[in-house]
């Protein structure tokens, strides 16, 4: 965190100051405090929270861009939740507030634990069922499941959905199960609360408008089979009477633009006015401009394009910026160790813009580099081609650094690599450069 220094594993602290384990006096009858200034605390909880809640007041789209929680702080966390009011009060709803269920001994632990305590499920705001799970519940009883689903639609306090079925089978207990899939698909129609939804490698056998709630403003479709039956039977929710009016404003996808247009047909409409932010997964960008011109048909007001380079790109900086409207692009760019030191699939997004575009911001999330020294080397070639006069309108780059657990002094070195390596840019039109930790 900015301003504060590096503490690596903040749970080491906590023994030798005795907040795990209280000291007890046998002459006096009485647990010992040790001394520790009150003012430090506040300091030491927030890089705790740093290290085991990342991004936790981020939006379910936002999610990404920030490392996973270090284990053995959520441990710490947990364990300072017990200790006294003070952090329980901290704690418990940081605790809760992301529920992830990889297998049926926790689910039932879990299913158990908020039926007892119903008041804990109030907290969960985001609940995340792992692949891991299905194959479990495959020779199990799904009942708790059942419960678990219908306790949070009956509370309506849940805010994010992610069911990630990656490597697995597409036929999964989640919708091939009748009660799962009721279950569902009510907690999916019936929460108002509900704002994202994320669904990967999942065979759901129903049309969009059947789970995609008009309440949801983002959502994430991947490998989804674009096939759905020609009759489904409409499942009973309060949308149902009326034409629905869809509040999206980003989606996630590879190819399924076709769900944008069978939701568009749901409303009599072919329009999104909401929708402004538009995410293609690596499996997208493979497939040409197609998707872009079809997203732009439908979504007249999309003015942004998150686009994954990790594995090239054949995405038109021209038809995006000088024949669209695009006016600001994010570019999610993984870099492994065997990977060439250069933006080669950034450029090429840039530098077929042979006129004037209308890109106002970029935004570069940047992972798997080895040193911080690497950034500045890869930034040349993108310098050169941003810092022609068609990108006169380029107002602001921003180096999303999120991803990366940095010390104070590896910070300042990498935004003065930053500095260096766009330099070029912002002299010739002023761009703002801002590194975001």
């Amino acid at each position: 965190m900015p301003g504060f220094p590096k503490i690596p594993f903040l749970s080491s602290l906590f023994k030798p100051l005795g907040l795990g384990t209280a000291k007890f006096n046998k002459n006096k009858n009485k647990t010992l405090s040790p001394v520790f200034p009150p003012e430090i605390f506040s300091n030491i909880l927030i890089q705790l929270d740093y290290e085991a809640f990342p991004g936790l007041e981020e939006n379910l789209e936002e999610q990404f861009a920030f490392p996973s929680p270090v284990k053995i702080s959520r441990q710490t966390a947990f364990k300072c939740s017990r200790v006294s009011r003070y952090f329980r009060n901290h704690f418990l709803r940081r605790l809760f507030h992301t529920i992830t269920v990889r297998s049926a001994a926790r689910l039932d632990a879990l299913t158990l634990l908020l039926q007892r305590n119903r008041s804990l499920i109030l907290l969960v705001k985001t609940l995340y069922l792992a692949h891991p799970l299905s194959k479990t519940l495959r020779q199990s009883d799904c009942s708790n499941l059942v419960a678990l689903l219908n306790m949070l639609r009956e509370d309506q306090v849940l805010e994010n959905l992610v069911i990630n079925n990656a490597g697995g089978i597409l036929y999964n207990v989640f919708f091939s199960n009748p009660s799962v899939r009721d279950a569902l698909v009510d907690l999916l129609m019936n929460t108002p609360s509900l704002r994202g939804l994320a669904v990967n490698n999942i065979n759901i056998g129903l049309d969009p408008n059947q789970w995609v709630s008009p309440s949801l403003e983002y959502l994430s479709v991947l490998s989804v089979p674009t096939i759905f039956p020609k009759h489904s039977k409409q499942h009973n929710h309060p949308h149902t009477h009326k034409v629905p009016k869809y509040r999206l404003h980003t989606v996630r996808m590879d190819s399924q633009i076709f769900l944008l247009r069978n939701l568009a047909r749901s409303q009599g409409t072919s329009l999104f006015p909401s929708l402004t932010a538009l995410r293609l997964s690596s499996a997208s960008v493979h497939t040409g401009g197609h998707i872009t011109k079809a997203a732009l048909q439908l979504a007249p007001n999309l003015r942004t394009f998150f686009i994954d380079t990790s594995y090239g790109s054949r995405q038109d900086g021209h038809e995006l910026c000088v024949l669209g409207p695009i006016e600001n692009i994010a570019i999610w760019h993984s870099v492994y160790p065997r990977d060439s030191d250069d933006f080669d699939s950034n450029v090429t997004i840039f530098e077929c813009i042979k006129a004037p575009c209308k890109l106002k911001t970029l935004r570069l999330l940047i992972m798997g580099f080895t040193t911080v020294k690497r950034a500045d080397w890869n930034l040349w070639d993108l310098e050169r081609v941003l810092s022609t006069a068609y990108f006169s309108e380029l107002k602001q780059i921003v180096m999303d650094m999120r991803m990366w657990r940095l010390s104070a002094n590896d910070r300042i070195a990498a935004e003065k690599g930053i500095q260096w390596g766009l330099g070029r840019v912002q002299k010739a039109h002023g761009t703002q450069l801002l590194v975001e930790w």
